[in-house]
C-alpha cells in the first residue's frame, strides 16, 4: 500500500539526485539526496517539514546502481 502522492523532481543538474523516498504514513517519510560525492539523509512531515537527520560521504557509503 502506497502512501501519499508521487514524488517527483527533475533537477537542471546531475550533481543532484534523489536515491530513494519511504513514506511511513501519508504525511511523513524519509529522503536519500546524493550531491556530488555526499549522501543526505532527511525526515518529512507535516508538522516539521524536511529535516536533516545525517550527512554520508561516498566513501562510506555502498553503491547498488
Amino acid at each position: 500500500m502506497r502512501y501519499g502522492s508521487k514524488f517527483s523532481i527533475t533537477p537542471k543538474s546531475n550533481e543532484l539526485k534523489i536515491k530513494d523516498i519511504r513514506f511511513l504514513t501519508k504525511d511523513k517519510g524519509f529522503i536519500i539526496v546524493q550531491l556530488k560525492d555526499k549522501q543526505f539523509f532527511f525526515t518529512f512531515d507535516n508538522q516539521n517539514g524536511l529535516k536533516l537527520i545525517e550527512k554520508i560521504k561516498q566513501d562510506n557509503v555502498d553503491e547498488k546502481d
